[in-house]
């Protein structure tokens, strides 16, 4: 995470186009294991959540980044 965190005069930011990649990184993953043979349908169920909400916060993250 520390090459998501920008310090600018004592001031800590996120820098939203390193937090994107973070934030595919992470959705990769989740879908990673959503596809490992034998989880159970609750976990399944679980990370396919998980892996919606990621998405709709790359989306939404995608189209901020772009409209500046």
């Amino acid at each position: 995470m520390k090459e998501v965190l920008l310090r600018i005069n004592n001031t800590w930011y996120i820098d939203a186009v390193q937090f994107l990649h973070v934030l595919d990184e992470r959705a990769r993953l989740v879908t990673e294991r959503i596809a490992v043979p034998g989880v159970d349908l609750p976990t399944t169920e679980g990370l396919r959540g998980r892996r919606g909400e990621l998405t709709t916060l790359i989306q939404q993250l995608t189209e901020t980044i772009n409209e500046h």
